[in-house]
């Protein structure tokens, strides 16, 4: 049976493929106009997160009662990779994080059964313990915030209007949430005036249960008629301060209003809580996180049209200020991308032009549509966004897509020049080329497979760059057997053998390819002349390279381009959140009007949403604050970040603050991080301190410092019980009465509008105002009665830990530090870890670690995900070969040119001092592959040369010389695919590495394999060539 050959189908049925050319087009250009578009993209966040609060209680006393035992109950959720927890001010935060192999659509289980596991735990829990809080949804990405401002404006009427704005935004497409930031609950306060109630005989307890019964919503019954329903609703619930004032308090045979004996007020809750403000002034937030899917272009034109609306609306000297815009992000960075693709097609078609004459050069040139678009409709069908990675992993496929078509014009020019008509050469190269280039395509394709079988969110994150990749070398192949002899049939024109010999004088190009294909040929001779020499030489540059790799920085992922500078600011322990307002608001005035400074906002006491996905918010503290300052690019961005940092040093030298930019990988606090774990709190904080001296000692080292705070003052209360039985009251008694007075004790609720206001008892007069006092402070012991405190208890002042941090049930405590400008931070890390603290890890005591945290730990983690799939590429590139080469021999000559491409890599790498990270490791395993598939291109044409009866040597020399030329255009167009990534940061090393890798491997390997086969084969050199 004839073997069907698909050019010669191709050509005899070009209707049938100009058919299917049409609608490629057409489906491309619809799919990249439909698809969606985000800056990053998405991966899935494996973390929750239980709180919980013991009002009252030491750290110490909540790690005990409260975190241990939900860290034990929660050791039991399926698929648990680690526990970390922090106890602190009351309250406990467990993070649960689940390991990276636990299937994305199995996670909102592992949280159901995580639900059920702390509900059933919480029974035995002391009582008093307020919760459980249980959250698992930080996939929201809150791209787009609005600031509300106005000095004219109350809080209160700002808060309102953001409301109504808040509402009309859930409306428009593509939204998935809005939330407002810096919302500040309000409080119905009843200060109690002290005097009056023990005048009254009076208990706080007795005012407590009259206002809860006022308040509570009580059904009153339904009458119903023969034809409805009609409902009684009870008026007189309290809905004001008015309300309060004038509710009945009935004594015996006395009466009066709550007004006689207490101060009623309403405001916001004191102290504050997560206060937000833009450019300085206190504002509210409106944060808009999209859907999945949705395109951030259209949604960013959407919110855009009602904020206009809505400021039309609001108030004159109320304004509506953009402080996260996303949908801008992107539009600029796919703008980038999209400049960098036609660029790079630009160079390409350039050199296809150059090297393959005009109308050569115009069959790659319609052949890059037609892959291009059929890789859009891939990734509409794969529901893979444009974004950072699939983006330029279009970019870097497309010196790879005209591969596999400069072969076959390639080819079909040279069987021409030899005389074939047009249907025979078109014959030939799909003989000649279509399985070699299938299998080259394979290889190529599967040096990208570990990337995308490796688990973990790095890897998720990259991901598409295995399917947009991959996808798009297949469908050039596809092209390069039906589109390429269809298009070459028609546009090929070549000079017969008759034309070329009546020509006396010959072009430049003529003449350089001719010196160039004689130099060749002597250097392929003298390959397999000094072949052993040719293979050790290879052999040694190999080794001395792969010496020279500790010498490349390392960087896991490099900083973005984007101009925002993130400012943490934390207080000493105890700090309140007026006092790190005043910081905060000090630093606003040195910033405010910087010309260099676009925006800033302000987060006290909380930090910023998610406003991408590569930002960790962190918990709520009232000695935090944060700031997101927005500057007017990169060319001043470290100007401004280092004077802020000398500025914050010389004025709050007790606050301890850092900033960081936006990063291109999964985000760590600090680019220097290790964590150490112990077995005791005091133990593990006294070697943390030597850590960290160790740490200081080292001058590449900045602001380096602990996460475990100093102590903090607090009041012990020894009750003498002897006392409080006489006085016929108990600890729990006396609790509840300090609490109430000092802190505010909820009684009931006040339905105001949309919003459910408090009522809390309260003592007159400040807080700070009573600690002088507390000794003298009256408590109510029933029956009227009131006693000091100091009384019946010791007033003592200690200090006790603030805060304990623990991992998986162990007290941990994580050393972080910047670095000097210049210097890697991966590099640091690995020379503090292996060097600097050699000998204090082998002094550590038994149950005492120390570890890497932050990028480091997500670089070695994600490298180990990665070479864990590198078997799976190996073993697929090994059995294309052997399918393809037929031979064990060959298929070792093919598989050991692979490593080559790491000696310009490396080399490359240190020249340009480019740092080697997880994307430039991804791209010198996928170089492997296009290394192997130029020798199996070259292998096969040793093949054919011997099957049309060639000796030999013949065979290896002129195969080596007729695959020059294509095996070398190939690669030179890989490599100016890549030229215009080199300015981007986040492909910036692949690239470098990719140049220097493909250029020298392919010079080698044009002169290795004739060696290497020739020594494995025995080739003889004929007599006349010594």
């Amino acid at each position: 049976m004839k073997q069907i050959n698909l050019a010669e189908w191709a050509i005899k049925h070009k209707q049938i493929v100009y058919f299917f050319i049409f609608f490629i087009l057409l489906g491309g250009i619809m799919s990249y106009f439909s698809l969606g578009r985000s800056e990053d993209p998405a991966f899935t966040i494996r973390e929750a997160v239980v709180t919980a609060a013991w009002p009252g209680a030491s750290a110490e006393q909540i790690t005990e009662q409260v975190t241990d035992p939900l860290e034990k109950t929660l050791q039991d959720v399926k698929g648990l990779d680690y526990l970390r927890s922090f106890t602190h001010d009351g309250k406990t935060v467990i993070y649960v994080d689940l390991k990276d192999d636990v299937p994305k659509e199995d996670i909102q289980t592992r949280w159901h059964e995580m639900r059920n596991l702390v509900e059933d735990e919480w029974g035995s829990l002391p009582a008093g313990v307020v919760g459980p809080f249980i959250d698992d949804r930080f996939d929201d990405v809150y791209g787009s915030i609005y600031a509300v401002t106005g000095d004219d404006f109350s809080y209160e009427e700002k808060r309102k209007y953001a409301e109504k704005i808040r509402r009309r935004l859930t409306s428009v497409e593509d939204v998935q949430k809005v939330e407002l930031l810096g919302v500040q609950e309000q409080n119905i306060y009843i200060e109690m005036d002290q005097n009056k109630l023990a005048t009254f005989g009076l208990s706080p307890t007795d005012v407590f249960t009259m206002i809860s019964q006022q308040s509570a919503m009580m059904p009153s019954g339904m009458i119903h008629t023969s034809t409805r329903n009609v409902a009684i609703r009870v008026d007189g619930l309290l809905g004001s301060v008015e309300s309060l004032e004038n509710l009945p308090i009935h004594v015996g045979e006395r009466s009066f209003h709550l007004g006689d004996i207490a101060k009623i007020t309403q405001s916001y809750t004191t102290p504050e809580t997560s206060l937000f403000y833009f450019d300085g002034k206190p504002a509210i937030g409106i944060a808009v996180s999209m859907r999945d899917g949705g395109n951030n272009l259209t949604l960013g034109e959407h919110l855009n049209a009602e904020i206009e609306k809505a400021q039309k609306e609001v108030p004159a000297g109320m304004t509506i200020s953009l402080v996260a815009d996303q949908p801008k992000v992107v539009n600029n960075s796919i703008h980038d991308f999209t400049e960098s693709l036609l660029e790079a097609i630009i160079i390409v078609m350039a050199a296809s032009f150059l090297s393959l004459g005009f109308w050569s050069g115009i069959v790659i040139a319609l052949c890059i549509p037609v892959v291009v678009c059929g890789s859009f409709i891939f990734m509409k069908w794969q529901g893979i966004d444009l974004h950072l990675v699939s983006l330029g992993s279009l970019i870097v496929s497309l010196g790879l897509l005209v591969d596999d078509a400069i072969i076959v014009i390639e080819m079909m020019q040279v069987k021409l020049e030899e005389g074939m008509d047009r249907m025979a050469a078109a014959e030939a190269a799909y003989k000649g080329c279509a399985k070699p280039m299938l299998a080259g395509t394979l290889i190529t394709a599967a040096g990208f497979i570990p990337v995308g079988l490796a688990q973990g969110q790095t890897a998720e994150y990259t991901s598409s760059f295995f399917w947009v990749i991959g996808s798009t070398l297949l469908i050039s192949w596809l092209a390069s057997i039906f589109v390429s002899p269809v298009l070459g049939y028609k546009f090929i024109r070549v000079k017969s053998k008759e034309e070329r010999a009546k020509e006396k004088k010959k072009g430049i190009k003529e003449k350089i390819g001719e010196k160039s294909y004689q130099i060749f040929d002597r250097l392929i001779k003298g390959s397999i002349r000094y072949r052993k020499s040719v293979i050790v030489g290879t052999f040694a540059l190999f080794a001395v390279t792969m010496m020279c790799l500790p010498s490349v920085n390392q960087e896991f992922f490099p900083n973005s381009k984007r101009p925002e500078i993130i400012l943490d600011v934390n207080l000493p322990s105890g700090a309140s959140i007026e006092e790190t307002k005043r910081v905060m608001a000090g630093i606003a005035d040195n910033l405010y009007g910087d010309k260099r400074i676009e925006s800033f906002s302000t987060y006290v006491g909380d930090s910023a949403p998610r406003f991408i996905l590569l930002f960790d918010p962190s918990a709520p503290e009232d000695g935090h604050g944060q700031m997101i300052i927005v500057t007017t690019g990169n060319d001043v961005r470290d100007d401004v970040r280092s004077e802020l940092d000398q500025f914050i040093a010389d004025k709050y030298p007790d606050a301890r603050a850092h900033t960081r930019l936006i990063t291109t990988g999964p985000p760590s606090d600090y680019p220097v991080m290790f964590r150490l774990i112990g077995e005791d709190n005091k133990k593990t904080a006294e070697l943390a301190g030597k850590a960290l001296d160790i740490m200081r000692k080292n001058p590449d080292i900045v602001n380096a410092s602990l996460d475990w705070p100093e102590e903090m003052p607090s009041i012990k209360l020894k009750i003498n019980q002897d006392c409080v039985r006489e006085l016929g009251i108990d600890n729990y008694a006396v609790s509840l009465d300090l609490y109430s007075k000092l802190s505010g004790y909820k009684v009931a609720e006040s339905y105001q509008g949309d919003q459910l206001v408090p009522i809390s008892f309260k003592l007159e007069g400040k807080n700070a105002a009573q600690l002088p006092d507390l000794s003298s402070m009256p408590v109510h012991v029933g029956n009227g009665r009131y006693v000091p405190l100091g009384q019946f208890a010791d007033i003592s002042y200690e200090n006790e830990i603030s805060t304990i941090w623990r991992r998986d049930l162990k007290p941990t405590i994580t050393l972080r530090a910047d670095c000097k400008d210049g210097v890697m931070a991966d590099s640091l890390m690995q020379e503090l870890y292996n060097d600097d603290f050699a000998s204090f890890k082998a002094s550590l005591p038994d149950g005492y670690t120390l570890e890497k945290d932050g990028s480091a730990e997500w670089s070695d983690k994600s490298m180990k995900y990665i070479f864990q799939a590198v078997p799976i590429m190996i073993f697929f590139v090994l059995m294309v070969l052997i399918f393809e080469l037929g031979t064990i021999p060959k298929l070792i000559i093919a598989i050991v040119t692979g490593p080559f491409g790491l000696i310009g890599a490396i080399l490359t790498l240190l020249i340009t001092r480019q740092p080697i990270g997880f994307v430039a490791i991804i791209g010198m395993i996928a170089l492997s592959g296009m290394v192997i598939r130029n020798s199996i291109i070259l292998l096969d044409q040793i093949r054919q040369h011997l099957e049309a009866g060639l000796t030999p040597y013949d065979a290896v020399v002129k195969s080596a010389v007729l695959r020059f030329r294509p095996i070398m255009l190939s690669s030179v167009t890989d490599v100016l695919g890549f030229v215009p990534l080199i300015t981007n940061p986040f492909w910036r090393p692949l690239a470098v590495s990719f140049v220097g890798g493909l250029l020298l491997a392919t010079a080698i390997g044009l002169l290795f394999v004739p060696a290497l086969y020739s020594q494995i084969y025995g080739v003889k050199i004929p007599k006349g060539e010594k």
